[in-house]
């Protein structure tokens, strides 16, 4: 039982028609005039059951309540009790619009998907010839009937319209439906199979010209050959021809030939001032196998033993030496490793066993044969990295000299 119960017996009685209709509307307009809905009532709330049992007795037409009575039950003056009447009737007339727009639309969407040209032609599966086409030729039918000058009475929208456009061309086209005109209006909620046959009756004895179009445009389509192709075929070569266009050459590769041919590189040589050989020529390197056997070719013989054809020397001659190989002159030898000097006063004849002096001569042989190229002295790199930049100094006296000022 509700707060308002009360108030409403007092005004329309315990029971009766209007007791129970000025309760529903009391229902609906408490939540249309809250706060923010554009129909707030606010300290006018007092008046709102009242508003509602006038209203129900002005919709049901039996004069039990009154304005009088209405206005005293709510307490209000007058002016402020036709504010809140306003406000309470405008609340609930555009409840009552929505409700039938939403009613409206929800019949229409309803309708249009249940007399769809491409469901229907699904559902009583049209032949595949006539399926692609189909919706088409059925809009034309349906153009057609609404032309027609005794068909004012048919509106657009209804189903019945398309229904009969829909049958009649199945008749035309020779297309077997599984359903006779009765059952087919049953099931697509057509209602009386009469108002069906009378359309169709229509469409047949007014729509001849419509029907030869059809007629000759699915002869058309069922006579054009269609065009068969495998996809797993290749397609057939064709050989080139004087028509065939040919592969053009790309900018770069003509640019290539152009500067490769010899035409260019004869205008090249005639413009272009002779080269003057130089006068002394570049020194000739010795390949490496030459020169280790120029190096070592002494020492072997002098390391063979005696033989009767050959004797072996008994001292190693002072005036062989090692041929060194001249060297271009972007060669750079390695550096050779630093060994101390003799002077020549140190240096005293001394005389040389066979024995020894072969021995002395394969070490010599192994010590010249292992030398390594000798590393950077490490004084110098220290020396380049402690080495000030002359400009850095230059900077560092201006500033002392500014500083100092």
């Amino acid at each position: 039982m509700s707060r308002y119960d009360s108030q409403l017996a007092k005004l329309c009685g315990d029971r009766g028609e209007t007791f129970k209709r000025a309760k529903e509307l009391v229902n609906i307009a408490q939540s249309k005039t809250i706060q923010g809905s554009g129909y707030a009532v606010n300290e006018l709330s007092t008046g709102l059951p009242a508003a509602c049992a006038l209203i129900a007795s002005e919709e049901l037409n039996n004069g039990v309540v009154d304005r009088a009575a209405a206005q005293g039950n709510s307490c209000l003056n007058k002016q402020d009790f036709a504010r809140c009447l306003s406000h309470v009737r405008a609340a609930l007339d555009a409840s009552n619009r929505a409700v039938i727009e939403t009613g409206r639309r929800k019949t229409r969407l309803e309708s249009s998907s249940l007399v769809s040209y491409e469901l229907l032609a699904s559902t009583y599966q049209i032949q595949p010839k006539h399926s692609i086409h189909f919706p088409r030729w059925c809009q034309m039918v349906q153009a057609a009937l609404l032309q027609l000058p005794d068909s004012k009475n048919v509106s657009r929208d209804q189903s019945l319209v398309r229904l009969g456009s829909f049958y009649w061309l199945c008749k035309v086209l020779q297309v077997e439906l599984s359903d006779d005109l009765i059952s087919f209006a049953r099931k697509n909620k057509a209602g009386s199979s009469d108002r069906l046959r009378s359309i169709i009756s229509r469409l047949e004895s007014q729509c001849g010209k419509v029907r030869a179009a059809i007629l000759q445009d699915s002869q058309r389509l069922s006579n054009a050959p269609g065009v068969q192709f495998s996809p797993r075929k290749r397609a057939i070569r064709e050989l080139p021809s004087k028509n065939t266009p040919k592969k053009q050459k790309l900018a770069v590769e003509a640019d290539e030939e152009e500067r490769a041919s010899p035409v260019s590189l004869a205008i090249l040589a005639r413009v272009l001032p002779p080269m003057h050989e130089p006068s002394t020529k570049s020194i000739e390197v010795q390949s490496s196998k030459a020169r280790t056997h120029t190096v070592h070719e002494d020492d072997v013989d002098m390391l063979l033993p005696e033989t009767p054809s050959k004797t072996r020397r008994a001292t190693a001659s002072k005036g062989s030496s090692f041929s060194t190989p001249t060297l271009a002159a972007h060669y750079h030898r390695p550096p050779s490793p630093v060994s101390p000097t003799k002077s020549s006063a140190n240096m005293q004849p001394m005389d040389i066993d066979p024995l020894a002096d072969q021995d002395l001569s394969s070490e010599s042989s192994d010590d010249k044969g292992s030398t390594t190229t000798r590393f950077r002295p490490v004084f110098l790199d220290r020396k380049q990295w402690l080495a000030i930049d002359p400009n850095l100094v230059k900077l560092r006296k201006k500033m002392y000299k500014l500083k100092n000022r």
